[in-house]
């Protein structure tokens, strides 16, 4: 990945945190027939949730926030043992973004890199098993291990070692989820697309 191989170049970075999901690869769902359930548990907890999302005033992560601050830990646990049946059942294959890929299997050795996303970690582990990557990633935070989605940053502190500077990360993602979160905690961004 030339973008990415710039980037190291110019700076000098030691742990590289990757999102899974349009980035590594693509995961095929038809994510209609999720948002559809998840629009019938948001309004459950407070119907202007969604509204917000509708008037693009904040994103799915963030409503899916919203319900886990309003109804705590049945909220969460709801919402994600939903999101991992669907995710599970549901995938039709995956897109890889194959030059990616070989940047990280031919990069294990010189960088630590770590996965942090909103997918459920059972279909991140099964995917990772399929393309023989799991053994890359020194840590993987997903929306089972933390408290909140991104953008929130409280996710990080699953991937931080409690010693190495957030100037040594760098966060490669695809969306605006990704880049709040690293602005959030400091950390430098690249976005990719494949």
């Amino acid at each position: 990945m030339k973008v990415l191989e710039e980037v190291l170049k110019k700076q000098k970075k030691t742990h590289i945190v990757f999102d899974f999901d349009e980035t590594i690869l693509e995961l095929l769902l038809p994510w209609d027939i999720w948002f559809s359930k998840i629009q019938t548990i948001l309004d459950r907890y407070d119907k202007t949730i969604l509204q917000d999302y509708k008037d693009k005033k904040i994103l799915i992560s963030e409503a899916q926030n919203k319900a886990f601050r309003l109804g705590g830990d049945s909220a969460r646990k709801e919402i994600n043992k939903y999101t991992e049946e669907f995710e599970s059942t549901k995938l039709q294959g995956v897109r890889l973004n194959n030059e990616l890929i070989e940047f990280i299997k031919q990069n294990s050795e010189r960088y630590s890199f770590s996965i942090w996303s909103s997918n459920s970690r059972a279909v991140i582990d099964k995917v990772l098993a399929e393309q023989s990557m799991v053994d890359y990633f020194k840590t993987i935070v997903s929306r089972d291990s933390s408290e909140f989605l991104k953008p929130d940053p409280s996710g990080f502190k699953n991937l931080h070692d409690g010693k190495t500077p957030m100037s040594n990360y760098l966060f490669v993602g695809d969306s605006s989820n990704d880049e709040r979160a690293a602005k959030a905690l400091g950390m430098d961004y690249l976005k990719v697309t494949f």
